[in-house]
């Protein structure tokens, strides 16, 4: 409802949208630092697995067409 004076414009300004995704810029900073931190978590012992590199060097770095280029 609208209050005794007041526009419906300037009423419609002031509710927020349903299902809105505003969020405070600090939580939005924080959520996306958390994602980025989880992320780093989860694949970092990737680095430590030997079958990581095992054929780059065969396949890509001294492979002749590769290094002939196009």
């Amino acid at each position: 409802m609208t209050s005794v004076g007041a526009s419906p414009a300037r009423e419609l300004r002031s509710r927020p949208e349903a299902g809105s995704l505003a969020r405070p810029n600090g939580m939005v900073l924080w959520l996306v630092l958390l994602l980025a931190v989880a992320t780093v978590v989860v694949y970092y012992p990737v680095n430590s697995h030997p079958f990581a590199n095992y054929d780059d060097n065969l396949y890509v770095t001294d492979n002749l067409y590769v290094r002939s280029g196009l």
